[in-house]
């Protein structure tokens, strides 16, 4: 039968010796495509991660001097991030604690630097220090935040509160978090904040929890 076929169906014979002949150039070539393609979406993000970034010591000297000894050994490295990520005491040993910037970080303007950082350095010694009731923090937030007497959450005019708008803009309304956030994400917006020097907008019973911490006062 196979004699048959080959003599009564030459060139379909032939087309067939081809195809087998090609088939492993044609796999190999398919699959280096794929690798070429996906193998460095993979990886890159790995690789990325190990490249260490120098810490910024104007950003440092924004804290207290005890926390900034912490700070200056704390890994910045670059990773997949969309923008900045610490990792803190809350989720490794502290040994592995480090902050995951993205690639680009090191062209963005030093104002933009410093935000990112500051807010992320906050999450890591709030993390670090047990004696701050988050908390109770989170609701003398709340309760200044819709104390309107004490500004309202808009950019500019006569009776705004900058902090407030910041805390509106960047947590409560930005979608990019959950009820559960708020407490760690709040103290960290605030502190950014009062790192810039905002002590006007924010009462006292709620910068009392950076006391020790930043340098502001």
């Amino acid at each position: 039968m196979e004699s048959y076929n080959i003599a009564a169906h030459p060139a379909k014979n032939k087309i067939t010796v081809i195809i087998r002949k090609a088939r492993i150039p044609l796999v190999t070539l398919a699959a280096g495509i794929l690798l070429g393609v996906l193998l460095p979406a993979y990886i890159s993000p790995m690789l990325a991660a190990h490249v260490k970034i120098a810490p910024v010591q104007s950003i440092i000297s924004e804290f207290c001097p005890n926390q900034q000894l912490i700070l200056e050994d704390v890994p910045i490295k670059t990773g997949d991030v969309v923008s900045a990520v610490a990792q803190t005491t809350q989720y490794v040993s502290r040994k592995n604690v480090d902050i995951l910037v993205n690639p680009a970080f090191s062209t963005y303007a030093l104002s933009f630097q410093t935000e990112l950082l500051t807010h992320e350095y906050l999450h890591i010694l709030q993390a670090e220090d047990t004696s701050i009731n988050i908390i109770a923090f989170h609701q003398a937030v709340q309760l200044w935040f819709n104390n309107f007497n004490s500004g309202l959450p808009v950019p500019s005019g006569t009776n705004c509160n900058y902090t407030k708008y910041y805390l509106y803009f960047e947590l409560y309304n930005s979608g990019r978090y959950t009820l559960a956030d708020y407490p760690k994400e709040e103290y960290a917006y605030i502190g950014t904040m009062l790192a810039e020097g905002r002590q006007a907008d924010v009462p006292a019973n709620i910068q009392a929890y950076y006391k020790g911490i930043l340098n502001c006062e």
